[in-house]
């Protein structure tokens, strides 16, 4: 009896911090974690033509959903991409109604699951817009945190059986973002707003008619203005970015060997579907920073991004798809002055090669 206290005292003694740590993050939640609402309303305010603030670390599936579910008219356009297609705007497409449907850290999934909610709200559009990024044929770059009902109609629509793991049931159930208030780093985000929390300043969305402003805005079409600090960095900052992005096992390329056969079957059936819906198609492929690109396609590690980008283009020549661009700056007539960082190319560096 003696030793199995002595081995629930740590539990015992651990508990309190359990339930601190776990206060901490619900009382707080700096990411609105638990306001069900939120992505609604910032959903309705750009829908009625308003930017917004302050949407740091929201739900952007659920926006995108939301948006989708309360539009009135169909898009004349819809975009799909990272963060790295989140700066197109209505200029790029004048006189027709753009969306764009791009969010932070896209993965394959996101594309199909976001299209997918288009097709069952009847809200296709006429053209889609597809910027897709190096990784989506990366099996080690799955991500959770798409619309899983979404995705499992698309495939279902595609005639795609995958095998269903156990992760697979917990997320069908239960939203995989609210397991972020057992996390770690989720805490310490919230330590970081504890003051802000205590003065009753955190930082929550709100709507703006004006855009002249520091931080970062959605505007009402779906694009991004990024935050001065970002738009105003020297060319020395972006070339160290540049250079740190691809000596530092860039994200969503480790583990990248291999081309994934499930992946490619995945889009190449995602893009017969969408033809098949009768809707358009263009290809972007928006360029990363040159410097970025020669160190990472000259490393036997990374080099793959070239078979990712001659796989794609082959993919799209026989389905005739047209596409614009290259992950190749110096193929885009792009320089290291085109760009935020090391991914994030300018709006006008993109319009050089993809408008007429």
């Amino acid at each position: 009896m003696y030793r199995i206290f002595l081995k629930i005292i740590p539990i015992i003694l651990l508990f309190p911090f359990f339930l601190f740590f776990i206060s901490i993050n619900i009382f707080i939640d700096p990411s609105g974690l638990l306001r069900k609402k939120q992505e609604q309303q910032i959903a309705q305010w750009l829908n009625e033509g308003y930017g917004v603030i302050n949407a740091i670390n929201v739900d952007y599936r659920k926006i995108i959903k939301e948006r989708i579910s309360l539009l009135n008219t169909k898009p004349d356009i819809v975009l799909m991409g990272s963060s790295r297609a989140m700066i197109i705007d209505s200029s790029f497409s004048p006189n027709q109604k753009l969306l764009n449907c791009s969010l932070p850290s896209a993965n394959l999934e996101d594309i199909v699951a976001n299209y997918q909610s288009l097709y069952e709200m009847k809200k296709l559009p006429k053209k889609l817009i597809l910027c897709p990024d190096l990784h989506y044929f990366n099996s080690y770059a799955q991500s959770n945190f798409h619309l899983f009902q979404e995705f499992e109609n698309a495939m279902q629509r595609m005639k795609i059986v995958q095998d269903t793991t156990l992760t697979d049931i917990v997320i069908k159930w239960v939203d995989p973002r609210y397991f972020q208030i057992l996390s770690p780093g989720y805490f310490q985000e919230s330590i970081r707003f504890f003051p802000a929390w205590i003065a009753g300043k955190i930082p929550r969305p709100k709507p703006i008619e004006h855009y002249e402003t520091e931080e970062k805005v959605i505007r009402p079409d779906g694009s991004i203005i990024y935050e001065s600090s970002r738009r105003q960095r020297t060319q020395k900052e972006i070339e160290l970015k540049a250079e740190r992005y691809a000596f530092k096992h860039p994200e969503g390329l480790v583990n990248y060997r291999n081309i994934d056969p499930i992946r490619k079957q995945i889009f190449e059936s995602f893009l017969k579907m969408v033809k098949e819906d009768g809707v358009a198609i263009e290809i972007i492929l928006i360029p990363i920073h040159p410097r970025s690109y020669e160190i990472l396609s000259q490393n036997k590690i990374y080099k793959i991004i070239i078979d990712v980008e001659n796989y794609m283009n082959s993919v799209f020549l026989s389905l005739d798809i047209p596409v614009y661009g290259s992950y190749d700056a110096t193929r885009c007539n792009c320089i290291s002055t085109d760009f935020y960082d090391a991914v994030h190319a300018k709006p006008e560096a993109i319009k050089r090669f993809y408008l007429p």
